[in-house]
């Protein structure tokens, strides 16, 4: 039913959102990716008059919190800083993605049309110049002119956002970070995605409940 797949849909969204908090802002302490980064040799450089200016919670909290240290003036420098714009830029717009697709196959999948897959802007020409009997006779997404109007718009906004996903994602690739570091960040966002839309397939109790692909 589309209450059971609106349900999974924000269950799939918790996990995403989860997993985006966890890997950039807190993980019981600092998040993965300043754990990361002290463990294989990053610390946090500032000048000598301010490291002496700061107390020790304020030194504490800098030398393994990439924030604190940006803040307080100095620079996260010497590990591998997994790229967290890539990480990021990943995970959503994969995620954007995804949804759309799962929730065009669900629909495809209930509709009793004879060409079960049409453009939304004819879902919406459909509902608005058709009767309700002609509708049922026709099949297609929606039954309103209200819903048909809502979801090519959706579809849209969706759109926009990943084409500015992408483009923010080849401006970091350009700019920001190292090689390793990019690959770092493109393969946790991956493997997160991987866990969410696609482990259900080996696991159906995990299916159950997220769904996925």
């Amino acid at each position: 039913s589309s209450t059971f797949h609106i349900l999974r849909s924000l269950i799939r969204y918790a996990l995403i959102t989860l997993s985006w908090y966890l890997v950039t802002q807190w993980f019981f302490g600092p998040a993965l990716i300043d754990r990361s980064f002290t463990l294989t040799g990053g610390q946090c450089k500032m000048p000598m008059a301010t490291s002496e200016s700061l107390s020790p919670p304020e030194k504490l909290l800098t030398s393994v919190s990439s924030t604190a240290c940006k803040r307080a003036g100095g620079s996260w420098a010497g590990g591998h800083d997994i790229s967290g714009h890539v990480f990021l830029l990943v995970l959503s717009t994969s995620f954007l993605l995804l949804e759309l697709w799962l929730s065009d196959r669900i629909l495809q999948k209930h509709s009793r049309a004879e060409h079960p897959h049409i453009s939304p802007e004819a879902a919406e020409r459909i509902a608005r110049e058709t009767s309700a009997q002609e509708k049922q006779e026709m099949g297609g997404w929606e039954s309103t002119a209200l819903e048909a109007t809502a979801r090519k718009w959706t579809r849209r906004f969706v759109w926009t956002v990943v084409v500015l996903g992408f483009w923010m994602l080849l401006m970091t690739s350009v700019w920001f970070h190292s090689l390793s570091e990019k690959l770092s960040g493109l393969g946790l966002a991956a493997s997160i995605v991987y866990g969410v839309f696609w482990a259900g397939r080996f696991h159906g109790g995990w299916r159950s409940i997220v769904g996925g692909v």
